[in-house]
């Protein structure tokens, strides 16, 4: 399964948006629990009021993206924007292992620091909030000087995590770049971590023999292409020639451009670094099972092995320590305030806004928190309804597959609901 790219579903859905294409029918509310299956919930018991701490679980990492935004305005007025430069900060929290969490942490805003200064960029290149902020108002200059419309430049990171587990943290940082012009340019970084010690992982920190592991992923990635059984690879070279794929293959060994995921091991390459613009980022899935005797059993992900119910029930007074409320997030300036309730055994248990699609599918949008197991535990929530249509959503996976639920209020009583997200179209 190919990593749907972050970066181009928000171009997505700024462009329905804009085309007026995102109109959707809320989704069909999910039934109460019956009494037999709230019998299976976790027991929230009324009495002295709600416990103000949280408790850290001791099988996963809370990962936490904030979002953050700087504008900028013409400076003749002070009312025309003319840049954006917004990102996510990462705020990872562990009670079993402190301070390999603050180790993700630090090393994440790091990351980001070089980002939002421009000191990771070539000589040459614009980046960084000054650099673009010259390259606006030079762009506004020009454009009053020949009486035209001028763009808004922006710059615009976000974070999403991969996999989070007992032995890895992988982050996904997708960057989108507009200078003017027909489009703008993107990219994306993996940035992968041992969960136990903090410390950045490198190619040769997976494997016994870095070589030969080495070797493999390369002569993988040649039978990928050779075997094409989907047609995908046609379309993705088209600026590489079959000789030279050697070559170009083993230039995406280096960090930042490949990933343990949960489904497969994953090489990515850059913009145009093998195909066209509209190819975009090419992605070599390789199976686990064709890397084993390589890659250390370690990085191998975990098999699901349980199912979870989940239900949301309103901020009740319940007695401390009735109920094991794992953690909160909170939205905005916050607001209306849930539990989500997990029965069982829930994997990849993330948060995000979203959007509607004209197929009355809700789509993910910006990740907001993650844990890579919630097990009999609840998640707080506090968060404002814009709206009629809901633009939370909660994800999570179990031995039933892939789960999705939209966050909203209830048009009969007004309570916090769970509704399932209504299947995509397939057309």
């Amino acid at each position: 399964m190919r990593t749907v790219r972050l970066t181009l579903v928000c171009l997505l859905c700024c462009a329905m948006l804009l085309t007026g294409c995102g109109t959707a029918s809320a989704p069909a509310e999910t039934p109460r629990p019956t009494t037999e299956q709230q019998a299976d919930l976790p027991a929230v018991e009324s009495g002295s009021e709600m416990r103000a701490e949280v408790t850290v679980p001791d099988h996963g990492m809370l990962i936490h993206m904030e979002r953050m935004s700087k504008e900028a305005f013409d400076p003749e007025t002070g009312t025309n924007r003319i840049l954006t430069f917004a990102w996510d900060n990462v705020r990872v929290d562990s009670e079993l292992a402190p301070e390999a969490a603050q180790r993700m942490t630090e090393e994440m805003a790091a990351l980001q620091d070089l980002w939002y200064t421009g000191s990771g960029a070539g000589e040459g290149n614009i980046y960084g909030y000054d650099a673009m902020l010259a390259a606006a108002e030079d762009n506004y200059a020009i454009s009053r000087e020949y009486d035209g419309i001028p763009s808004e430049l922006t710059s615009t990171r976000y974070v999403t995590v991969l996999r989070a587990d007992d032995e890895i943290c992988v982050f996904l940082v997708s960057t989108y770049d507009y200078l003017g012009g027909a489009h703008g340019g993107y990219a994306e970084e993996a940035v992968c971590f041992d969960a136990g010690t903090g410390e950045r992982l490198h190619l040769e920190n997976l494997s016994a023999d870095p070589e030969a592991f080495r070797e493999r992923l390369v002569s993988e990635m040649l039978r990928l292409v050779q075997e094409d059984r989907d047609g995908y690879y046609a379309g993705q070279l088209s600026l590489t020639a079959p000789e030279d794929y050697e070559t170009a293959f083993r230039a995406l060994l280096r960090d930042g451009a490949w990933y343990p995921g949960e489904d497969a091991f994953h090489l990515t390459s850059g913009l145009y670094e093998l195909g066209d613009y509209a190819s975009g980022l090419t992605d070599f899935s390789i199976p686990y099972e064709r890397l084993e005797g390589l890659l250390d059993a370690r990085w191998f992900p975990l098999a699901v092995s349980g199912t979870a119910d989940v239900a949301m029930i309103e901020m009740p007074e319940i007695r401390e320590g009735s109920l094991n409320i794992v953690d909160q997030v909170v939205i905005g300036d916050g607001g209306e305030t849930g539990l989500i309730v997990f029965s069982g055994d829930a994997r990849d248990v993330s948060i995000w806004t979203a959007y509607p699609g004209a197929d009355s599918h809700f789509y993910a949008d910006r990740e907001l928190f993650f844990c890579g197991r919630f097990c009999d535990c609840a998640l707080q929530m506090a968060l404002l309804f814009p709206g009629d249509l809901p633009d939370t959503m909660l994800r999570y996976r179990d031995l039933r597959g892939e789960h999705e639920y939209m966050i909203g209020l209830s048009g009969e009583d007004g309570r916090i609901i769970l509704t399932e997200n209504p299947p995509a179209s397939q057309g």
